[in-house]
Parts: C-alpha cells; structure tokens; sequence
C-alpha cells in the first residue's frame, strides 16, 4: 500500500513538471519564434525601404533582442501564474483571464526595457516571486492531493 502511495506521488509530481516546463517552453518558445520573426521582418524591411529617421545598426539590434529576451521570460512567468489561478479556481477560464490580465501588466512593465536594462530586470522580478510562488504551491497541493 505504502509502495503505491509513494508511486502515485511520484507520477504526479513528474505530470505536474511535465505540464510546467511545457507551459514554460510553448509561452517563450512561441515569444523568442514569433517575435524574432517580426524583427527579423521588420529589419529586412526597413533595410529596403527606410520608415525610421534613426539608422539601424548593431546596437538597436542587440537592444531589440535583450527586449526580446526580457519578454521570453516574462511570458513564461505569466504562463506559471496562470496555470496556477486556473488550478486553484478549477476553471479554465480563469486561467486565461489572469492570462491577459498578467499579460497586459507584463506589458506595461515590459515598456521600461527600453530605458535600461536594470529596470527590465526589476520588471521580470516582479513576476518571477508570484511564479515561484505559484509553482511552491502546485507543488504543494499536487502531492498532498487526497485520493
């Protein structure tokens, strides 16, 4: 009896790991993918047929990409916190209400990346505590489930 509890511990905390880093990998996965394809789509452009008075050079570059990992990572967090609110409400639309609006607070924070780089990293602090919170917690509740 014992050997089963123990077993079913350990495959749920391995589905719930399973679930986070999926979580984890589709939300700055698709961010670093998709939002590179629009710079890289928006440099080519702008090589071609110039829209901004500034020149474009490896600086903006680079500064587009720190944006860009700024917000992989904060999508990420967003993700965890979301999945958190959805398991603690049992609901599903919970879960992607505090998505958008964990994602409209990531963005308003999200637009202090470029002043610096320090207050891009204040604001990806910002949401990691609630995320690492938030996975304390599944964690918690997940292998202390009744069954």
């Amino acid at each position: 009896m014992q050997e089963n509890q123990s077993q079913a511990l350990w495959n749920r905390g391995r589905i719930l790991r399973a679930k986070l880093i999926l979580t984890v990998g589709y939300a700055s996965g698709a961010m670093i993918v998709l939002g590179g394809g629009v710079m890289l789509l928006f440099f080519l452009t702008e090589q071609l047929f110039p829209l901004c008075t500034d020149q474009l050079n490896l600086s903006t570059v680079l500064k587009s990409l720190g944006v860009l990992l700024f917000s992989a990572v904060m999508a990420a967090e967003i993700g965890v916190s979301a999945v958190w609110i959805g398991y603690m409400k049992r609901s599903v639309v919970a879960a992607v209400t505090a998505s958008v609006i964990l994602a409209s607070l990531g963005c308003q924070l999200l637009q202090f990346s470029y002043l610096s780089a320090a207050a891009a990293g204040a604001g990806v602090l910002v949401l990691l505590v609630p995320a690492v919170l938030a996975v304390r917690n599944l964690y918690e509740k997940i292998l202390n489930l009744e069954v």
